[in-house]
């Protein structure tokens, strides 16, 4: 394994500064202080929404230290280095860290621009390839053999890649996919097609379609079970999926994806097969490591319990290792295609000086002029137009779905502070119940239940005086927030079977997946009956996605 490891690595090292090549261009555009989503505002109400050790988790970024547009491009070109270094095989370890700590910071900070499963995939790969490159300045092929187990768990991310993308077509009972008409589209209607996807489009009947959907689910649920088989196998495997995942690039720009997914391969085979001899001495196995075994382990068990299907049906305990890693994007559920597209929708910029006569503006990248060919440019990844790609898509479909939240368990308090004596009554997210629907153009429906009980004053002998009964609940909705983000939840609290009309004003943070409420309100007790003087209420809600243990990326 030691010539795999080290092409992977010199691959590896390639995607990175592909990576980081895309950002130079574009990172103080969509995160800059004058950008699209500025990391500068983002981060201080991130912090003040969860405060500060929270949001240094759900927000794993150098730019806390600044975020101006120097100190993005610093991050930017200090991992483009350390991908050249890596690709040269020189530190290999140290290379692959800053790289990580480089494009972690990224993410952590992009928000929307930072929502793709081709950015999960990478960093999980980077991370376990910690653990998989040689130790030393110039290791050349190293002198042990890579670890058995993060060989494993790479293969097992190529291996996820597949096989969750052919689960989730059959899970999403999509009928293009059961009616092998899904490719009939899906070479015009990817986000970025190429000029070969055209001609495949334009050219091919419907039976090669037909017959690659066929293929498709045969490569991505049966082919790819060969990868745990033995050696022979494996091989077979790879000169397989191969070409296959190499058409994908052809006739689709995806950014880096595929290429993580087509150098991952390489470690299906072994020195014997590429017909390249180890130099004398290098058969040593890797010395065990209990701490890189923790770790390692800890990657696995949260992949398994994301799997699509399972995270549903699994006690939410189960899934907390799994929720832990979700803002280090290391340990990640991928799925592809799940349900193909059948139209394709643009959205055109245009700009007018006088309000009568408007221009369109040009995209480099995204199908604008029907005369134009598409061109092919992958790696390269132009976010803000691949978002342009997306958006229309889901707005298209909002008026057919609606996203449901749910409390996060632990994440979530509510505090009451009762008059002038200052007494504090609270309640953790355990006994907080409800959904949160958001509905289309923005707005909200809510639910929330809060058993009495729950409250408690600190002091067991107040906590007997106080009716604990019953639930406390509301009922309202909110139109789409206004400008300064702020939802206004109007709607029936009831309390103790006493209702009364309310209005409620929460500041919502967006990120890593979850959602982050804060209100704080004033409450006139005696309107339910309760012989008590005005209430201050806080609540800081921590939501996640009610439709699997984490936000698809």
């Amino acid at each position: 394994m030691l010539w795999p490891r080290w092409i992977w690595l010199r691959a590896l090292g390639l995607i990175f500064l592909s990576a980081f090549y895309s950002l130079a261009f574009q990172i103080t555009g969509l995160n800059g202080p004058n950008g699209i989503l500025p990391a500068r505002e983002y981060l201080p109400e991130l912090r003040e929404a969860v405060g500060p050790i929270k949001a240094l988790w759900y927000a794993p970024t150098l730019f806390w230290l600044s975020s101006s547009d120097a100190a993005l491009i610093a991050v930017v070109l200090l991992g483009a280095l350390a991908s050249v270094l890596l690709t040269a095989n020189i530190a290999p370890r140290a290379c692959i860290a800053i790289a990580l700590v480089c494009f972690l910071s990224f993410v952590g900070a992009a928000q929307d621009f930072a929502s793709y499963q081709s950015d999960g995939m990478l960093l999980e790969a980077a991370f376990i390839s910690l653990f998989l490159a040689p130790k030393g300045f110039r290791p050349r092929l190293g002198d042990t053999q890579p670890p058995r187990f993060a060989v494993f768990l790479l293969i097992w991310e190529w291996f996820r890649i597949y096989f969750e993308s052919g689960v989730v077509k059959i899970l999403s009972g999509d009928p293009q996919w059961r009616s092998l008409t899904a490719m009939d589209h899906y070479y015009e209607n990817g986000p970025l097609p190429s000029w070969v996807g055209w001609y495949v489009q334009q050219e091919l009947p419907h039976g090669f379609h037909a017959a690659t959907v066929v293929l498709t689910f045969v490569l991505e649920l049966v082919v790819v079970l060969l990868a745990f088989a033995p050696r022979r196998a494996r091989i077979a495997c790879f000169l397989i999926v191969t070409p296959f995942q190499a058409a994908i690039i052809l006739t689709a720009n995806y950014a880096f994806l595929n290429y993580i997914v087509l150098c991952l391969g390489v470690l299906l085979l072994d020195d014997e097969f590429l017909k390249r001899p180890q130099a004398s001495g290098l058969s040593l196995q890797a010395k065990p490591n209990y701490l890189r075994t923790a770790i390692l382990v800890w990657i696995l068990y949260s992949t398994v319990v994301l799997a699509p299907g399972l995270s549903r049906a699994l006690p939410r305990p189960l899934v907390w290792p799994a929720i832990a890693l979700e803002p280090l994007r290391i340990a990640n559920r991928y799925g592809l295609f799940a349900v193909m597209t059948e139209n394709r929708y643009e959205i055109e910029f245009q700009g007018s000086r006088d309000g009568k006569t408007w221009t369109p503006y040009p995209f480099r990248y995204k199908p604008q002029d029907p005369r134009a060919a598409p061109g092919i440019y992958a790696p390269y990844q132009p976010r803000f137009e691949w978002n342009q790609v997306l958006l229309p898509l889901l707005l298209a479909s909002a008026a057919h779905a609606e996203k449901a939240w749910v409390f996060e368990p632990g994440q979530s308090l509510v505090s009451v502070e009762l008059g002038p004596a200052k007494a504090r009554l609270s309640a953790t997210s355990l006994a907080v119940k409800g959904r949160i629907h958001e509905l289309d153009g923005g707005a909200v429906e809510a639910e929330i239940r809060l058993a009495a009980s729950s409250f408690t004053t600190g002091s067991a002998e107040r906590d007997r005086k106080l009716d604990r009964d019953g639930e406390i609940v509301f009922e309202g909705r909110a139109p789409p927030p206004g400008k300064d983000g702020t939802l206004h939840l109007k709607g029936t609290l009831s309390v103790h079977g006493v209702s009364r009309a309310v209005d409620i004003p929460v500041q919502v943070v967006r990120a890593g997946g979850r959602a982050f409420g804060h209100a704080s309100f004033i409450l006139a007790l005696r309107q339910f009956g309760l012989p008590l003087d005005d209430a201050r209420i806080d609540v800081d809600a921590g939501l996640r996605p009610e439709d699997g243990a984490l936000a698809s990326r």
